[in-house]
């Protein structure tokens, strides 16, 4: 479980992020939605500890989360997946080396368990043959996969997901939303994906936030999108819709 108190985000005299309140449960795919410049990935960005709040407080299982507190931040990383918006994979290194490189820094495995784990990884986003190639050689989609391989290699309690289908066609990207969400559940994580694609929300979320001028308009389950929606959540809708 992740959770923020109040969080408050200021870059001099502009307000990006208003008194967040919210609890992220594990087990389930925690979306965060809204228009460009709503705070969405600032808001990640602070959860990560990648940059401060202004304000406020985050928990991590329970426990107050200190970003520069280096060894409480080194043990969250050891617990924390993260897939970037355009995959971050290591030009120089092939997938098999990309999907390894986090049991190399963090974990006390033998060698053949780590090879055991990164074969297993790529088998299940769907990339087995691939392992020997490199990203230049892989399509949009592919490197999304391998990316995400790599976030969950060391079977994470926390997955980070910016943008996941930034650039993917309907098809692929729906791949990825499947495979998120079955990692999700089966995992147990505590996911929290940045979007502004609804078919992802309609198709996956589990718990939904939407985010409207750095502040919380709606939160609820795909389910509750039936209901009546506050105005910003319904233009953010009907914008969808007509694209």
């Amino acid at each position: 479980m992740i959770a923020a108190e109040h969080l408050i985000k200021s870059y001099q005299e502009q307000r990006v992020i208003t008194s967040f309140t919210h609890e992220f449960l594990p087990g389930q795919l925690n979306t965060l939605i809204g228009a460009s410049g709503s705070g969405k990935t600032t808001l990640l960005r602070i959860l990560l500890g990648l940059e401060p709040a202004s304000s406020g407080t985050i928990y991590y299982s329970g426990k107050v989360f200190s970003p520069e507190d280096a060894d409480q931040m080194e043990a969250i990383r050891q617990k924390t997946g993260v897939l970037f918006q355009g995959g971050a994979l290591f030009d120089a290194k092939t997938v098999y080396e990309n999907v390894r490189l986090p049991l190399e820094l963090y974990s006390d495995l033998s060698a053949n368990e780590k090879h055991h784990r990164v074969m297993e990884c790529i088998a299940r986003v769907m990339l087995s043959g691939k392992e020997k190639r490199f990203p230049s050689e892989l399509s949009g989609g592919m490197k999304k996969r391998a990316a995400l391989a790599r976030a969950i290699v060391n079977k994470p309690l926390y997955l980070f997901c910016d943008e996941p289908n930034s650039g993917l066609d309907p098809m692929t990207s729906y791949g990825i939303d499947e495979l998120i969400s079955g990692i999700t559940h089966e995992l147990q994580t505590t996911t929290i994906l940045v979007t502004h694609d609804m078919n992802t929300v309609f198709s996956v979320s589990d718990a939904i936030v939407f985010l409207h001028e750095g502040e919380i308009a709606w939160k609820g389950s795909r389910k509750d999108l039936n209901a009546a929606l506050p105005l910003p959540l319904q233009k953010f809708m009907n914008g969808y819709k007509t694209q």
